[in-house]
């Protein structure tokens, strides 16, 4: 990541400029070399001089900065994601084994989660859905804490709900229904029905069919304001596997849906849902011709 001494450098070179016409008057040139090489640091004053004199000011030095730190992150999260999005798993892992490692993740509070969430899932993945949720706590002992959470924190529980142990999604879920229940401005947040249709998954395989059709009315409730029909039937569809096991109503409406995700072109998430009835023990016909 780029630190003030290595932009500073890097602006002096891009600008043509020697460290002696640079530090003139403001520093002595050898205290600029130190500085390029983040073993000094000048005096507040003297820094804004030393900007000045580069032709930038401060909020500009300031943006250069953070623009720098931000194109670091954001390779790695989007190399990542990309990989995961692809379901390439053996170049995920090999990604943040070499390149994605965790010194680099120790930059950031959004590189450490993110690199933990991607481990997640290779470990997920690779284990069948069998994983240590001790080794993924800190994800949510870090949400648990918060006093607010914002866009960032809905997003890291929505992609991460999968490596909590189901007691403390219960918690989590609580946690958002308290924090957000009067809160209209998260109501177009695409995140939300992709958490509560992965709790209500969740609660399904934790035999608690009642919780799990609660957390489909949430997810269902989002999904017409935010006109989502893709996550809206795979509410749809774990509502009907509740209220199959509830004996509440018959396989053929869920069917229905498993076919509706095969026409829209979703044939892995019909395969997918098809599974998970099994684990289920529901008997479901799945017709991909």
């Amino acid at each position: 990541m780029m630190t003030i001494g290595a932009l500073i450098r890097t602006i002096r070179l891009d600008k043509g400029m020697t460290q002696k016409e640079t530090a003139q008057g403001i520093l002595s040139r050898s205290h600029l070399s130190e500085l390029e090489h983040n073993n000094y640091y000048p005096t507040y004053d003297k820094m804004i001089l030393l900007i000045n004199r580069l032709g930038l000011s401060l909020e500009e030095f300031e943006r250069e900065l953070h623009q720098n730190k931000l194109f670091l992150e954001d390779y790695y999260i989007q190399r990542a994601n990309d990989l995961s999005t692809e379901s390439k798993v053996d170049e995920l892992a090999a990604l943040l084994e070499t390149e994605f490692t965790e010194s680099v993740a120790k930059h950031s509070l959004r590189l450490e989660h993110k690199r933990l969430n991607m481990l997640g899932l290779v470990d997920f993945i690779r284990h069948n859905g069998h994983i240590n949720y001790a080794k993924y706590e800190s994800l949510f002992t870090y949400l648990l804490k918060c006093q607010n959470w914002r866009h960032y924190e809905l997003a890291l529980l929505s992609n991460s709900i999968f490596l909590a142990n189901y007691s403390v999604a219960k918690v989590l879920a609580k946690q958002f229904v308290s924090k957000f229940q009067d809160n209209q401005s998260h109501f177009s947040d695409y995140k939300i029905p992709v958490l509560f249709n992965n709790l209500a998954e969740m609660a399904l395989m934790n035999h608690e069919y009642n919780t799990a059709l609660s957390y489909c009315q949430v997810s269902q409730n989002y999904t017409v304001k935010n006109h989502d029909l893709y996550n809206q039937l795979i509410s749809e569809t774990l509502e009907h596997m509740a209220n199959i096991l509830l004996d509440r109503s018959s396989e053929a409406e869920l069917e229905e849906h498993l076919q509706l995700f095969i026409k829209l072109n979703y044939q892995d998430t019909a395969n997918y849902y098809s599974k998970l009835c099994k684990q289920l023990d529901i008997e479901v016909g799945l017709d991909s011709d």
